[in-house]
């Protein structure tokens, strides 16, 4: 079953990275990303616990629902998970807020800006002698140094049984370099299976069965919200998220 346990620190067996969606086997207790244990156990015909070799109940596979999960989730490994997570989390905002330093009214002088204002300041220079050395220890800081903007995000849904469903962000950050390196389409490995994504039809299908489609979509993260917001999206990569 998909475990509604915060386990995505835990690392994968099969992937080797952090779990999405963590899903246990009932009889052993081992846990996998979902789609790694439904390939695993699918794509080889052998239904057994891939860490010990236990059997895996096909049921597990059968509308699964996590419901520790978020619709918008992030990719374990992203590192704007680990900034979200350095904040306090008693505010309540689950966005980031980029400071710019440019509007900051006071800004602590660095070691830079007193010795420039030690070295330089003349009896009766006061604050305009601070300022300066302020000002000029901003203007010095290199374009890697200050606070940098998060790139807009985008999702991929595909069509499903009774609406869309989102691919895992670690998919989405494969389709996404995929579509920076062709607008033509991409192949994919998703539970063992080799899958190609035509971006001039927008639909997705197995390699070896290519009549078979699948509609698929990106839509923007305020597109994501109002289909998600209007019960659009079932859950992620089959998984119901409730």
């Amino acid at each position: 079953m998909v475990s509604e346990d915060d386990d995505d620190d835990d690392e994968c067996p099969v992937c080797f990275q952090k779990m999405i969606l963590p899903t246990a086997v009932p009889g052993c207790g081992h846990k996998f990303c979902f789609l790694c244990i439904k390939g695993a156990a699918i794509r080889e015909g052998e239904t057994t616990c891939p860490t010990c070799r236990g059997d895996v109940s096909p049921s597990i596979f059968k509308m699964p629902v996590n419901r520790g999960a978020a619709l918008d989730m992030h990719d374990p490994e992203s590192p704007s998970v680990t900034l979200k997570l350095s904040r306090p989390t008693s505010s309540g905002d689950r966005h980031l807020k980029r400071i710019n330093p440019a509007a900051c009214n006071v800004e602590p002088p660095s070691k830079k800006s007193v010795a420039q204002i030690n070295s330089s300041e003349s009896p009766g220079e006061g604050a305009s002698g601070i300022q300066k050395g302020l000002g000029d220890d901003v203007e010095g800081k290199s374009d890697s140094e200050l606070p940098q903007e998060e790139p807009e995000r985008f999702y991929w849904l595909y069509k499903g049984r009774g609406g869309w469903w989102r691919f895992d962000p670690r998919l989405e950050k494969d389709i996404e370099a995929g579509r920076a390196v062709t607008l033509d389409s991409t192949d994919l490995i998703i539970c063992g299976y080799a899958y190609v994504l035509d971006f001039i039809k927008m639909v997705q299908y197995r390699k070896e069965t290519p009549t078979r489609t699948r509609e698929i979509k990106r839509v923007s993260g305020e597109e994501f919200k109002a289909m998600s917001d209007n019960g659009e999206v079932k859950g992620i990569s089959g998984v119901r998220v409730a």
